[in-house]
């Protein structure tokens, strides 16, 4: 017997859930409620939802909308003279990305019926990868001066997560 996920548990027993970049099988699972896959899904954007015309009512109100960054191009930077750079566009590209999630869960909020939501901001995770060297005193590779350039785009970016979490407990 194959694991079920929660979301087809909760759409089995006619709860609808609302589910948002969730570690989850790709493609996603046809549910009564609403399922959009993030992870590894750089480059399939519009076959990352559940309903299939979701990725376009989504665009539609939002504007455009990636799951994830390219993190395997960031991974070809590391080490190179470029890498400073590359953080930098790095911590732009997440903030950006996290603002569209965060439209993005709003605007489903309003559109579907559901009594289950969840999501996760792998961004988190994925960008530490990067930039824990920066955030880090005891980190191996700390350095003092790279972590004053990185310190603001940082915190910024947890500050915009703290924000988007702030609204979509504010609009539940």
């Amino acid at each position: 017997i194959s694991p079920q996920t929660l979301c087809r548990l909760l759409s089995d027993a006619g709860t609808p859930p609302g589910a948002l970049n969730v570690p989850m099988p790709s493609p996603p699972e046809e549910v009564t409620g609403y399922m959009i896959v993030g992870i590894n899904t750089a480059g399939i954007r519009d076959k990352c939802f559940y309903p299939v015309d979701l990725f376009q009512k989504i665009t539609n109100s939002i504007g455009d909308y990636r799951p994830e960054p390219d993190w395997d191009a960031y991974r070809e930077t590391k080490g190179k003279n470029a890498d400073h750079d590359a953080i930098l566009k790095l911590i732009s590209e997440v903030t950006s990305i996290s603002q569209k999630r965060g439209e993005a869960a709003l605007f489903l909020s309003q559109e579907f019926d559901w009594d289950f939501f969840m999501m996760v901001f792998t961004t988190v995770d994925r960008l530490q990868h990067f930039a824990w060297k920066y955030l880090d005193p005891e980190h191996l590779q700390y350095n003092p001066e790279a972590a004053k350039k990185y310190a603001e785009p940082l915190a910024n970016y947890f500050s915009c997560l703290d924000k988007i979490i702030g609204n979509l407990i504010q609009a539940a």
